[in-house]
C-alpha cells in the first residue's frame, strides 16, 4: 500500500455525484435551484455547512474521505481570507512544506482529495468556522451562487470546469504553486531562484496559462528546464509588453507555443537562452 495520502474511491464518487446534483453545469437561469444547493446554502447561513456536507457525503469526518496515514495539519490556523482567497507567498510556501511529502501530484489533482482535507482541517479548527459568512459577500443572497462559492473553495468543481478547476481552489493552489516553482528552480541550472519563480507564478494571468498547459499538455511542463524557461520568459518579456493589449491572451499564446513544441523538441539539448526564445516566439 502506498504511504501517500489520497481520497478513497467511495468518497471521490460521493463528491462527484453530490456536487453534480447541487451545481449543474451550464446556465441555471430560469431553472429551479436543486434541493442539494438549497440545503447547503441554508446550512451555510446558519453556520452548519460542515455538518451538512459530512452527512450528505456519507462520512463523519474528513479523515474518513482519505486513506493512508493520518492527514497532516496546516502550519498554522488560517484566517477566512487565507482559506477562501489568496495567501501570502510565505504562507503558501509553509503550507507546501507542511503537506509534503504526504501529498503528491497524482492525488492533488482530485477535488475530492482537497475537499476531504479541508473538512478535516475545518473540524480541527485550522479553518475558521465562519469562513463562508466572512468571505462569501453577495453570494450569500443566492442559493446557487453560494453553493458554487463553497464548492470552488473546498476543492473545485470538476464537472463544471474540468481538470483545471482544482488549480483555482485557493488551498490546492497554495500547494501547487510552490511545487511548480521548486521544480522550475531545480531545472534552471542556477539561473532562476525559487523566490523569482514563485513570484511569477503568483501573477493570476501566468498561473492560469501555466495550469492550462499542465492539464492539456502535461509533457510540456514535465521538463523542469522548459518550465524554468517559460517562467524566465515572463520576466524577460512581460506579457503586457506584447503588441496585443490582451494580457491573458499573450500568456496563453506563449504557454501554447511551449505545449505544441513539447512532443517534437528535446528540451534538454537546448541552452536556457534558446528555450526562453522558444517560449517567447514559438519558434526554434
Amino acid at each position: 500500500m502506498s504511504e501517500y495520502l489520497r481520497a478513497t474511491g467511495t468518497f471521490d464518487e460521493a463528491c462527484q455525484r453530490w456536487w453534480r446534483a447541487a451545481t449543474p453545469r451550464g446556465s441555471t437561469a430560469g431553472e429551479p435551484t436543486p434541493k442539494e444547493a438549497q440545503l447547503l446554502a441554508m446550512s451555510a447561513r446558519l453556520g452548519e455547512a460542515r455538518e451538512t456536507l459530512l452527512t450528505e457525503l456519507g462520512i463523519d469526518s474528513g479523515r474518513e474521505g482519505l486513506e493512508n496515514d493520518i492527514p497532516p495539519l496546516l502550519p498554522q490556523k488560517l484566517s477566512a481570507e487565507d482559506f477562501a482567497g489568496t495567501m501570502s507567498a510565505e504562507l503558501e510556501q509553509r503550507v507546501y512544506q507542511s503537506l509534503s511529502p504526504k501529498v503528491v501530484p497524482t492525488a492533488a489533482v482530485q477535488p475530492a482529495f482537497w475537499m476531504a482535507l479541508s473538512l478535516w482541517w475545518w473540524e480541527k479548527g485550522y479553518i475558521p468556522s465562519d469562513w463562508i459568512t466572512a468571505t462569501a459577500g453577495n453570494n450569500m443572497d443566492n442559493d446557487d451562487r453560494l453553493t458554487r462559492f463553497v464548492g470552488w473553495r473546498l476543492g473545485g468543481l470538476y464537472h463544471v470546469q474540468g481538470s483545471v478547476s482544482v488549480f483555482t481552489c485557493p488551498i490546492a493552489r497554495a500547494w501547487w504553486r510552490p511545487l511548480i516553482a521548486d521544480r522550475a528552480t531545480r531545472g534552471s541550472g542556477g539561473v532562476l531562484t525559487y523566490d523569482r519563480a514563485h513570484e511569477v507564478l503568483r501573477d493570476p494571468a501566468v498561473w492560469k496559462g501555466v495550469t492550462m498547459v499542465l492539464v492539456k499538455r502535461l509533457a510540456a511542463l514535465n521538463s523542469p528546464r522548459a518550465l524554468a524557461a517559460a517562467l524566465l520568459s515572463f520576466e524577460n518579456q512581460p506579457p503586457s509588453a506584447s503588441i496585443s493589449g490582451d494580457r491573458q491572451y499573450n500568456v496563453d499564446q506563449r504557454m501554447g507555443w511551449l505545449g505544441r513544441l513539447a512532443p517534437v523538441v528535446d528540451f534538454s539539448t537546448y541552452s536556457m537562452n534558446d528555450l526562453i526564445k522558444m517560449c517567447s516566439t514559438g519558434s526554434l
